[in-house]
């Protein structure tokens, strides 16, 4: 009976009674080449910058069969390398020059991008090439790990509120940068001081007043409360007033008076003459002298029970 291989690693299968004599030739080869390639083989495949398919042969030594695939050679842009679509596990090492990834991938299936320079587990389910690890429960490093690796670099995260700083090439754990200079007054609509600020206690009951030169100054006798409290009533009375002449206006009067002339009166030898009548227009003298006069307010109220919000003043610690 003729020898038949096994479907995933090729491994040569003798039929009963065959290779009498030489049978333990084939068996060191399954069990000492073929298998060991399988588990703990390493082979390493120069690429010409084309897509490489894995050798794959039947009871010899072939790639595909190998636990650890290197690939090396350079590379102008991304390339494919086809494994068999039988289920198997790979460590996949991209070692090729130019920068380029790969895709470790079935013919006709799916696969995983391999960056340059990394190395990663995958696996072939029998049609497309998957994360051989896709969960970890938990990882304990021997050292930090590198930014180059993906890490921070460091050991410690730092005190509590740290932020991470990068100058380029390394991580630093420390304080955040404070962009409110030390001493700096601002506003705050809620209770208290928040952290790294103390409530200047010195102002209180006072409004805010917007100005366009300097700040900082205070002024004003009212407290906010007082001045603006429920209402503001002002109270008075019209007395009665009669103007004087020297509240009036300056203005005269028009009038037309009578004049009478009698020709010849005085006269020896006048007797006898007619008086004559005649309307002359006048006015009279000037009144008033343009002086000034008051009126009392009578009563006015005005609620001024304004709307606020009560905010606090804090200063930037040092």
């Amino acid at each position: 009976m003729a020898s038949t291989y096994s479907d995933r690693l090729r491994i040569e299968l003798m039929g009963s009674g065959d290779q009498s004599g030489t049978w333990g030739t084939t068996t060191n080869t399954n069990l000492g080449t073929l298998i060991e390639e399988a588990i703990a083989g390493h082979a390493t495949v120069s690429m010409s910058d084309a897509n490489y398919t894995l050798t794959s042969n039947n009871g010899v030594s072939d790639e595909a069969r190998q636990m650890i695939i290197k690939l090396t050679g350079t590379l102008s842009a991304q390339r494919n390398v086809i494994c068999p679509t039988k289920e198997k596990l790979y460590v996949v090492d991209n070692a090729t020059s130019g920068s380029q990834s790969i895709v470790f991938k079935t013919s006709s299936g799916s696969g995983i991008t391999i960056g340059n320079g990394s190395k990663t587990i995958v696996y072939c389910d029998g049609t497309n090439v998957v994360d051989g690890i896709n969960y970890i429960s938990s990882l304990t490093l021997g050292a930090a790990l590198p930014v180059a690796s993906g890490g921070t670099g460091l050991t410690s995260a730092g005190s509590s509120g740290n932020v991470l700083t990068s100058n380029g090439s390394a991580f630093t754990s420390s304080a955040p940068t404070v962009s409110v200079p030390s001493g700096s007054v601002m506003v705050f609509f809620q209770s208290g001081a928040p952290t790294g600020w103390t409530k200047v206690t010195s102002q209180d009951n006072k409004a805010l007043r917007v100005v366009s030169g300097t700040g900082g100054g205070t002024g004003g006798s009212n407290a906010f409360t007082t001045a603006l409290n429920s209402s503001v009533t002002a109270t008075g009375a019209t007395a009665s007033h009669t103007l004087t002449t020297g509240q009036l206006p300056a203005h005269t009067h028009s009038y037309t008076q009578k004049v009478y002339n009698q020709p010849g009166i005085g006269n020896a030898g006048g007797g006898g003459a007619r008086v004559s009548e005649a309307d002359q227009g006048a006015t009279t003298g000037s009144l008033g002298s343009n002086e000034g006069h008051s009126h009392n307010a009578g009563t006015l109220a005005v609620n001024v029970n304004v709307q606020y919000i009560d905010v606090i003043l804090c200063s930037k610690d040092a």
